[in-house]
């Protein structure tokens, strides 16, 4: 996995939200998503961050997420929920 963006530029605007959290995305984060959300409530939602989906359902899902320590990252929830939403828009075709 090649890191692009750290969170230093990432916190500088040098990349938007998406190519940040996108580079951590794996297939399998993709499938996770697909699966536990639904890849029908993911194209229906009609809000840009999923936020018509609750976020009790985001915060249950499992995140495999790796290169977070060399793009200078915490494992956090939060970072997790933004992971599963990049994968959720690649699954939209963003």
């Amino acid at each position: 996995m090649t890191i692009k963006y750290t969170r230093k530029d990432y916190m500088n605007n040098d990349c938007s939200d998406y190519e940040y959290y996108s580079q951590f995305v794996t297939q399998g984060t993709i499938d996770t998503v697909s699966s536990l959300i639904g890849e029908e409530r993911i194209k229906n939602s009609k809000c840009d961050h999923f936020n018509d989906i609750p976020l009790k359902e985001w915060d249950r899902l499992p995140c495999y997420a790796l290169g977070l320590s060399e793009a200078g990252e915490t494992r956090t929830l939060g970072v997790m929920v933004c992971i599963n939403k990049a994968a959720a828009k690649t699954i939209r075709g963003w």
